[in-house]
């Protein structure tokens, strides 16, 4: 989820200093009427794009997609939410039986996992593995709202439920987490390693801390981009001391593999353990 901006637009601020002011003006009316909200929605936008929450793809809709079955699933959480979820059977269950993976789906901070359904086409065009696929409480057709506790709830629940569920249970266990999802990822796996039973971590886009996405740019004026940092103050999503605790515990993982998350990539050495992908 980074907040980033153009060259072009950044020129056009420069060149109208006093709409940029009415801007920001609007924007700090707009936060202190309604400070919860737009946190929420610069951090979680569900709605993007329009109808997320209610337009959810399901695997039908991709025929080109061959899963040999498809489920749609209701997860229950401990706090009381239900989450939507896709389990995706590998279309060469027979080699999938032999070497049996479990891949679990963690988006990025906007859409729904139907959105995501063509990245589960092409992961099975390539890995012979099972893929659940999770949708975050608030998104798609899940209860509730979301937050960083609650997401971390939403990541345990679907990583218990493959742990639990008899055809998946035994199965080698990949954590994928694109973007927020990454985040995510990072800190169910710190918290996980003791089983044993996760094989591999993916990290694509991500970031350690959500604070350092936001710029601070050289524009002076009224709270600019650092009315930004003041309404994440609660969603931290500090992920720097899992990525170290789950780096002390490489040898409990078969691999990890970053693509384009230099965040990350810092906290991780040189070594034939990590691929990176930028």
């Amino acid at each position: 989820m980074a907040v980033s901006s153009t060259g072009n637009r950044s020129t056009a601020l420069a060149l109208n200093p006093i709409s940029y002011q009415a801007f920001k003006i609007r924007s700090l009316l707009i936060l202190l009427k309604h400070p919860l909200t737009c946190r929420s929605e610069i951090i979680y936008p569900r709605n993007v794009p329009l109808n997320a929450r209610t337009e959810v793809p399901r695997p039908k809709d991709f025929p080109d997609y061959t899963f040999s079955s498809t489920e749609e699933l209701t997860l229950p959480t401990p706090d009381g939410e239900s989450l939507s979820a896709f389990l995706l059977k590998p279309t060469n269950m027979v080699y999938a039986k032999r070497a049996p993976i479990t891949i679990i789906m963690f988006h990025g901070n906007a859409g729904n996992i139907g959105h995501r359904l063509p990245v589960a086409g092409v992961l099975d065009q390539f890995v012979d593995a099972n893929i659940l696929m999770v949708e975050y409480r608030g998104y798609g057709l899940s209860t509730g709202r979301p937050d960083e506790k609650g997401l971390n709830v939403d990541g345990q629940t679907a990583l218990d439920y493959v742990r639990e569920r008899k055809d998946l249970s035994g199965s080698k266990i990949v954590v994928y987490g694109q973007s927020l999802g990454g985040a995510v990822s990072i800190q169910l796996v710190a918290r996980n390693l003791e089983q044993g039973d996760i094989a591999a971590l993916i990290l694509e886009n991500t970031f350690t801390s959500i604070r350092k996405l936001i710029p601070t740019y050289g524009y002076s004026g009224l709270c600019s981009i650092p009315i930004l940092r003041i309404m994440v103050l609660e969603q931290e999503c500090e992920n720097a001391d899992d990525v170290r605790t789950v780096h002390f515990h490489q040898q409990d993982l078969s691999h990890i593999c970053v693509i384009r998350s230099g965040q990350v990539r810092k906290h991780y050495p040189k070594s034939p353990l990590f691929q990176y992908y930028f």
